[in-house]
Protein backbone atom coordinates (compact mmCIF):
# COMPACT_ATOMS: atom_id res chain seq x y z
CA UNK A 1 0.00 0.00 0.00
CA UNK A 2 1.30 3.46 -0.87
CA UNK A 3 1.54 5.79 2.08
CA UNK A 4 -0.35 9.05 1.84
CA UNK A 5 1.00 12.28 3.22
CA UNK A 6 -0.87 14.20 5.95
CA UNK A 7 -1.91 16.70 3.27
CA UNK A 8 -3.34 13.87 1.18
CA UNK A 9 -5.31 12.61 4.13
CA UNK A 10 -6.65 16.08 4.90
CA UNK A 11 -7.78 16.67 1.33
CA UNK A 12 -9.02 13.18 0.59
CA UNK A 13 -9.24 11.46 -2.80
CA UNK A 14 -9.90 13.49 -5.92
CA UNK A 15 -13.31 12.86 -7.49
CA UNK A 16 -13.50 14.62 -10.88
CA UNK A 17 -17.29 14.65 -10.76
CA UNK A 18 -17.18 16.70 -7.56
CA UNK A 19 -14.38 19.18 -8.26
CA UNK A 20 -13.07 21.08 -11.26
CA UNK A 21 -9.41 20.83 -10.27
CA UNK A 22 -7.51 18.25 -8.28
CA UNK A 23 -7.00 19.82 -4.83
CA UNK A 24 -3.43 18.54 -4.75
CA UNK A 25 -2.68 20.31 -8.00
CA UNK A 26 -4.03 23.55 -6.63
CA UNK A 27 -2.25 23.27 -3.30
CA UNK A 28 1.07 22.41 -4.96
CA UNK A 29 1.00 25.53 -7.16
CA UNK A 30 3.26 28.36 -5.90
CA UNK A 31 1.75 31.29 -4.09
CA UNK A 32 2.21 34.69 -5.69
CA UNK A 33 5.35 35.68 -3.81
CA UNK A 34 7.02 32.42 -4.85
CA UNK A 35 5.88 32.93 -8.43
CA UNK A 36 7.17 36.52 -8.37
CA UNK A 37 10.56 35.34 -7.15
CA UNK A 38 10.94 33.33 -10.36
CA UNK A 39 9.99 36.17 -12.72
CA UNK A 40 12.77 37.17 -15.12
CA UNK A 41 11.20 39.14 -17.97
CA UNK A 42 9.60 42.52 -17.17
CA UNK A 43 10.76 41.97 -13.58
CA UNK A 44 10.89 45.67 -12.69
CA UNK A 45 7.32 46.09 -13.95
CA UNK A 46 6.05 43.09 -11.97
CA UNK A 47 7.72 44.19 -8.74
CA UNK A 48 6.89 47.87 -9.26
CA UNK A 49 3.17 47.25 -9.68
CA UNK A 50 3.19 44.91 -6.68
CA UNK A 51 4.91 47.53 -4.52
CA UNK A 52 2.74 50.48 -5.55
CA UNK A 53 -0.80 49.09 -5.77
CA UNK A 54 -3.28 50.18 -3.13
CA UNK A 55 -6.71 48.60 -2.65
CA UNK A 56 -9.61 50.81 -1.58
CA UNK A 57 -11.44 50.22 1.68
CA UNK A 58 -14.68 49.73 -0.26
CA UNK A 59 -13.21 46.96 -2.40
CA UNK A 60 -11.66 45.29 0.63
CA UNK A 61 -15.04 45.30 2.38
CA UNK A 62 -16.72 43.87 -0.72
CA UNK A 63 -14.15 41.09 -0.97
CA UNK A 64 -14.44 40.14 2.68
CA UNK A 65 -18.21 39.98 2.31
CA UNK A 66 -17.95 37.14 -0.23
CA UNK A 67 -18.22 33.86 1.67
CA UNK A 68 -16.79 31.36 1.51
CA UNK A 69 -13.62 33.07 0.29
CA UNK A 70 -12.75 32.01 -3.28
CA UNK A 71 -9.52 30.19 -4.00
CA UNK A 72 -7.85 31.92 -6.95
CA UNK A 73 -5.62 30.28 -9.55
CA UNK A 74 -3.80 32.42 -12.11
CA UNK A 75 -2.38 31.23 -15.42
CA UNK A 76 0.47 33.44 -16.56
CA UNK A 77 3.90 33.79 -18.13
CA UNK A 78 6.47 36.35 -17.01
CA UNK A 79 6.83 37.82 -20.52
CA UNK A 80 3.18 38.84 -20.54
CA UNK A 81 2.81 42.58 -20.02
CA UNK A 82 -0.90 42.32 -19.24
CA UNK A 83 -0.12 39.79 -16.52
CA UNK A 84 2.58 42.06 -15.09
CA UNK A 85 0.04 44.86 -14.82
CA UNK A 86 -2.85 42.85 -13.34
CA UNK A 87 -1.67 39.82 -11.36
CA UNK A 88 0.25 41.88 -8.78
CA UNK A 89 -2.98 43.83 -8.27
CA UNK A 90 -4.98 40.62 -7.88
CA UNK A 91 -2.38 39.33 -5.42
CA UNK A 92 -2.50 42.46 -3.25
CA UNK A 93 -6.28 42.34 -3.27
CA UNK A 94 -6.26 38.66 -2.29
CA UNK A 95 -3.86 39.40 0.56
CA UNK A 96 -6.04 42.26 1.80
CA UNK A 97 -9.26 40.22 1.90
CA UNK A 98 -7.85 36.86 2.94
CA UNK A 99 -8.27 35.01 -0.34
CA UNK A 100 -5.76 32.39 -1.41
CA UNK A 101 -4.06 33.01 -4.76
CA UNK A 102 -1.74 30.62 -6.54
CA UNK A 103 -0.12 30.86 -9.96
CA UNK A 104 0.86 28.41 -12.69
CA UNK A 105 2.70 28.82 -15.97
CA UNK A 106 0.30 28.68 -18.88
CA UNK A 107 2.54 26.68 -21.21
CA UNK A 108 2.96 23.88 -18.66
CA UNK A 109 -0.75 23.71 -17.87
CA UNK A 110 -2.46 23.76 -21.24
CA UNK A 111 -5.29 21.51 -20.09
CA UNK A 112 -6.44 24.24 -17.69
CA UNK A 113 -5.75 26.93 -20.27
CA UNK A 114 -7.76 25.18 -22.96
CA UNK A 115 -10.79 25.11 -20.66
CA UNK A 116 -10.59 28.91 -20.33
CA UNK A 117 -10.03 30.20 -23.85
CA UNK A 118 -10.87 33.75 -24.82
CA UNK A 119 -13.80 33.57 -27.22
CA UNK A 120 -13.43 29.80 -27.12
CA UNK A 121 -10.27 29.79 -29.24
CA UNK A 122 -7.43 31.98 -27.93
CA UNK A 123 -4.95 31.03 -25.20
CA UNK A 124 -4.87 34.60 -23.94
CA UNK A 125 -3.36 35.39 -20.54
CA UNK A 126 -3.57 36.23 -17.77
CA UNK A 127 -6.52 34.18 -16.61
CA UNK A 128 -7.67 34.14 -12.99
CA UNK A 129 -9.98 31.27 -12.03
CA UNK A 130 -11.98 31.17 -8.81
CA UNK A 131 -12.86 27.96 -6.97
CA UNK A 132 -15.09 27.41 -3.95
CA UNK A 133 -14.10 25.40 -0.89
CA UNK A 134 -14.92 22.19 -2.78
CA UNK A 135 -12.64 23.20 -5.68
CA UNK A 136 -15.61 23.76 -7.94
CA UNK A 137 -15.23 26.64 -10.35
CA UNK A 138 -17.07 29.86 -9.53
CA UNK A 139 -15.97 31.93 -12.51
CA UNK A 140 -12.93 33.28 -14.31
CA UNK A 141 -11.52 36.59 -15.46
CA UNK A 142 -9.08 37.58 -18.20
CA UNK A 143 -7.15 38.56 -20.16
CA UNK A 144 -7.60 42.33 -19.65
CA UNK A 145 -10.01 44.77 -18.02
CA UNK A 146 -13.00 45.07 -20.34
CA UNK A 147 -12.58 48.76 -21.18
CA UNK A 148 -8.97 48.28 -22.24
CA UNK A 149 -9.80 45.12 -24.16
CA UNK A 150 -12.49 46.94 -26.10
CA UNK A 151 -10.03 49.66 -27.05
CA UNK A 152 -7.34 47.14 -28.04
CA UNK A 153 -9.80 45.63 -30.52
CA UNK A 154 -10.85 48.98 -31.94
CA UNK A 155 -9.87 50.33 -35.33
CA UNK A 156 -7.91 53.11 -33.64
CA UNK A 157 -5.73 50.64 -31.75
CA UNK A 158 -5.33 48.29 -34.69
CA UNK A 159 -4.12 51.14 -36.89
CA UNK A 160 -1.25 51.94 -34.51
CA UNK A 161 2.23 50.45 -34.54
CA UNK A 162 2.67 47.52 -32.13
CA UNK A 163 4.91 49.39 -29.66
CA UNK A 164 2.74 52.51 -29.70
CA UNK A 165 -0.38 50.47 -28.99
CA UNK A 166 1.12 48.95 -25.89
CA UNK A 167 2.46 52.25 -24.63
CA UNK A 168 -1.16 53.37 -24.57
CA UNK A 169 -2.09 50.19 -22.71
CA UNK A 170 0.61 50.81 -20.15
CA UNK A 171 -0.63 54.37 -19.59
CA UNK A 172 -4.17 53.01 -19.14
CA UNK A 173 -2.98 50.59 -16.47
CA UNK A 174 -1.00 53.31 -14.69
CA UNK A 175 -3.98 55.69 -14.64
CA UNK A 176 -6.45 53.01 -13.54
CA UNK A 177 -4.20 51.86 -10.66
CA UNK A 178 -5.79 48.42 -10.62
CA UNK A 179 -9.28 49.61 -9.64
CA UNK A 180 -11.00 48.07 -12.66
CA UNK A 181 -9.13 44.77 -12.34
CA UNK A 182 -10.31 44.41 -8.74
CA UNK A 183 -13.87 45.46 -9.57
CA UNK A 184 -14.11 42.86 -12.33
CA UNK A 185 -12.58 40.13 -10.17
CA UNK A 186 -15.19 40.84 -7.53
CA UNK A 187 -17.96 40.59 -10.12
CA UNK A 188 -16.76 37.29 -11.57
CA UNK A 189 -16.16 35.68 -8.17
CA UNK A 190 -19.65 36.37 -6.85
CA UNK A 191 -21.83 33.26 -6.56
CA UNK A 192 -24.87 32.87 -8.78
CA UNK A 193 -27.28 34.52 -9.33
CA UNK A 194 -25.43 37.78 -8.54
CA UNK A 195 -22.38 36.97 -10.64
CA UNK A 196 -22.06 38.78 -13.91
CA UNK A 197 -22.06 36.54 -16.93
CA UNK A 198 -18.73 36.61 -18.66
CA UNK A 199 -18.71 38.74 -21.81
CA UNK A 200 -16.94 37.73 -24.96
CA UNK A 201 -13.57 39.46 -24.95
CA UNK A 202 -12.38 38.93 -28.49
CA UNK A 203 -13.71 38.99 -32.00
CA UNK A 204 -13.52 35.79 -34.10
CA UNK A 205 -10.10 35.33 -35.64
CA UNK A 206 -8.29 37.69 -33.28
CA UNK A 207 -4.60 37.03 -32.80
CA UNK A 208 -2.83 36.53 -29.47
CA UNK A 209 -1.46 40.07 -29.54
CA UNK A 210 -5.02 41.37 -29.96
CA UNK A 211 -6.66 39.25 -27.32
CA UNK A 212 -4.11 39.49 -24.54
CA UNK A 213 -0.79 38.09 -23.45
CA UNK A 214 1.45 40.67 -25.11
CA UNK A 215 5.09 39.76 -24.93
CA UNK A 216 8.33 41.74 -24.66
CA UNK A 217 7.91 45.15 -26.23
CA UNK A 218 10.89 47.31 -27.15
CA UNK A 219 10.78 50.65 -25.38
CA UNK A 220 8.02 49.58 -22.99
CA UNK A 221 8.39 51.99 -20.14
CA UNK A 222 6.46 54.17 -17.78
CA UNK A 223 3.94 56.41 -19.50
CA UNK A 224 4.74 60.04 -20.06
Amino acid sequence: MTKRSPKDRDIGPFHPSEADIDPRRYESAPDFESYLAGVREHRSLWTGVYARVRISDEQIAAGRALTPAPKLLALSEDWCGDAANTLPVAARFAEAVGWELRALERDRNLDIMDAHLTNGRSRSIPVVIGYDSGYREIGWWGPRPHELQEWMLSEEARSMAYDDRYKVARRWYAKDRGKTTVAELLAYMEPEPRKLRRRSRARPGASRSETGGWGPVKGLGRPA
